[in-house]
């Protein structure tokens, strides 16, 4: 139950931090790589 919890605001924070994974896109492609694998395997 807690292990389904925080993966309910772990995936909270990543919608909300869409804007912000599109801002890093732009200005610097290997940080939205660095950030977004780690998620990625995560919620997979």
């Amino acid at each position: 139950q807690i292990l389904h919890f925080n993966y309910f605001i772990y995936n909270s924070i990543v919608i909300y931090s869409a804007p912000l994974f599109e801002y890093y896109a732009r200005n610097d492609i290997y940080s939205i790589h660095k950030v977004a694998c780690p998620l990625f395997i995560f919620n997979s």
